[in-house]
Order: C-alpha cells, then structure tokens, then sequence
C-alpha cells in the first residue's frame, strides 16, 4: 500500500544521492524505496556526516515500469490516512546541519513542505489516529 506523506525537506536527484551513498559505501538506491535496514544505514551516514536531526528519505511513486529521477531529503514528515488538519505542523526550524547538507549535494531546491505519495512498503506503520482509536487504557 502507497503511502502519502507530507515533508519538509529538499529535492535531490536519485544520481546525486547514489553518488554520494557510493562514496561512502553504501549501495546506491537507484530510484527505489530505500529497505528499512537501507533507510537506517543512510540516516546513520547523514549523523555521521555531521548532520544532527532525524532524516528520511522519501522516493516518490512514479506509475508503470520507471523510477523516479528526484527523492525529498527531509528532517521532519507526517503520514496522511484520508485526510488530517495539517495547521501548525511542520514547524520544525531548518537545522543548519541539514542546510550545510543540501547545499553539499547541490540540491535542485530550497528546503521546502512536499506533498509526496511513496510506494513506501512499510507494513510495521500504524497512523497515531487508528492507534489511539483502539488502545485501550490499562490500568496501573
């Protein structure tokens, strides 16, 4: 199941990121969803190239048999379900790390807010909303 989030962070070609995973040593993800142990390995290189908040990579759905040329390198997201009052999300301040980071990779833009729908295939994801509907308070 695709998943649509909405991100803040930056568009990067998928060459520029698979360059600077080879660099590294890391496989490139040539236009795919990264797995969730590849998903751990970029965001532990981005630490350990200085940058100090989360990140997550987003690779949009493309329809039919290409790939995506452009992923988001982004700092801080949120899962759509159906729909979600997004109002005074995403208000994270750009970490400087993050924007020495895009400006290294020549990023094609500005961090921005993206709309991304992703063929994300992250089963262990539950929206918040669904948890908190069928949680049941356990007493102490």
């Amino acid at each position: 199941m695709g998943l649509t989030a909405v991100v803040q962070g930056f568009k990067l070609s998928v060459a520029k990121l698979d360059d600077f995973l080879k660099a590294n040593g890391l496989n490139p993800i040539e236009g795919y969803h990264p797995f969730p142990d590849e998903a751990a390995d970029i965001a532990k290189l981005f630490k350990a190239k200085g940058v100090n908040c989360e990140v997550k990579i987003f690779v949009p759905h493309v329809t039919g048999f290409s790939r995506s040329h452009h992923l988001f390198v982004c700092y801080d997201w949120l899962y759509v379900l159906a729909s979600r009052d997004i109002g005074g999300e995403l208000q994270k301040p750009v970490p400087p790390t993050f924007e020495d980071m895009r400006q290294s990779l020549q990023a094609e833009s500005s961090v921005s807010r993206y709309v991304v729908c992703n063929d994300e295939n992250e089963s262990s994801w539950i929206p918040e909303e669904l948890i908190r509907r069928n949680t049941v308070n356990q007493p102490l």
